[in-house]
């Protein structure tokens, strides 16, 4: 069954032997009336308004035709410990279908840098899917007064300062990378979200952060719409992940940046390449994943895969989507677990990497 393939697929990741757990009679009963006069909980593990809270209540809205009985779906706010409070409630929750949670991507990779979470053990739950598997696209970007390419920054003759709200983000990870090979960037952290990077940047005390030019009505575009204007007062230099968009690029009248991996006087291995790549691409499509505690029944699970599918084509899910500017892409709980089998398989050397990237030491 799809759901015992999972739970080995993540079992493998953390490197334990497990079999499924799900209540062996669940799969002859009748669903649906076994769901009459019940709710479905889906824990938000951030405040109310925030990219996950409205994800979880566009499915709330959206989904309970897709389930067996047609149950509401009530969405709960438990913010705290950056996320960790929500995910021990949930996970901790009687495993009989009813509760299922969301996750931020770092709670996929702590396990991978040997970084251990009490109340919270992601190799026992049951990645269901993602409608938010975000495109693994990360551009690295710097005040066009300082450079506009990478020649430019080795001009300088000190480092590249980036700023970034703290170790892990994906918008940070290229920067890191070029840290810790050896390249003149320098990562400084601690700042206030992605506007307080913008403030920095806007008083000159930033070469560079997390904030860049990928899309249109991002926080760059709300708080300065006149950076956006040609020229840009930011120049993408290098990109990561997926090409960035062509149509974007020509419309802020900017060139092509080469990869990452390309640019010239940087000395890395494969391995490490590896680390970066598989860093960017979990960090994108795990972040939102709907996950279901250790011990859920497998025709619970069934019911919430077959839902979570089905809205990445229902056509009230995608409008709503459209109209918050989120993108729908579908990922399968098999495809991510299949994901963090790879990076489990890295050598040391890479999650030595993955490790300072997330943790920055």
């Amino acid at each position: 069954m799809r759901r015992t393939e999972n739970i080995v697929a993540a079992a493998l990741v953390a490197g334990i032997c497990m079999g499924s757990s799900g209540a062996a009679d669940a799969a002859e009963r009748d669903l649906a009336a076994w769901m009459k006069g019940k709710d479905l909980t889906l824990v938000v593990t951030f405040r109310a308004g925030g990219g996950h809270d409205l994800t979880a209540r566009m499915i709330a809205k959206t989904g309970r035709k897709y389930f067996p009985g047609r149950p509401a779906i009530l969405v709960k706010n438990l913010p705290g410990g950056g996320g960790l409070r929500g995910l021990r409630y949930a996970y901790k929750q009687k495993p009989d279908g009813l509760t299922a949670s969301q996750l931020h991507p770092q709670f996929l990779l702590r396990p991978l840098i040997g970084v251990k979470m009490e109340g919270f053990d992601p190799s026992r739950i049951h990645l269901v899917a993602n409608l938010r598997g975000g495109r693994p696209q990360q551009m690295l970007c710097v005040r066009r007064a300082v450079a506009t390419s990478w020649a430019d920054v080795l001009k300088l003759g000190r480092s590249l300062t980036f700023g970034d709200t703290s170790y892990g983000s994906s918008g940070g990870a290229g920067a890191m990378f070029l840290q810790l090979i050896g390249a003149p960037v320098k990562v400084v952290t601690g700042y206030g979200g992605t506007a307080g990077v913008i403030a920095a940047l806007d008083r000159g005390e930033l070469d560079s952060g997390r904030a860049c030019l990928l899309n249109k009505g991002d926080t760059i575009e709300r708080l300065h719409p006149e950076w956006v204007k040609p020229p840009t007062f930011l120049v993408p230099i290098a990109y990561y992940g997926e090409p960035p968009d062509a149509a974007r690029m020509a419309e802020l009248k900017l060139k092509m940046p080469p990869l990452i991996f390309d640019l010239p006087g940087i000395k890395y291995t494969k391995v490490q390449r590896d680390a970066l790549e598989l860093n960017v691409l979990l960090t994108a499509v795990g972040n939102r994943s709907v996950w279901l505690p250790p011990g859920t029944p497998d025709d619970m699970f069934r019911a919430w895969s077959h839902m979570m599918k089905s809205l990445a084509t229902d056509e009230e899910f995608n409008r709503l989507s459209q109209a918050a500017g989120q993108e729908v892409r579908y990922v399968s709980g098999e495809e991510l677990a299949t994901f963090l089998k790879r990076a489990r398989a890295l050598p040391e050397e890479g999650k030595l990497l993955l490790r300072r990237m997330n943790l920055g030491k």
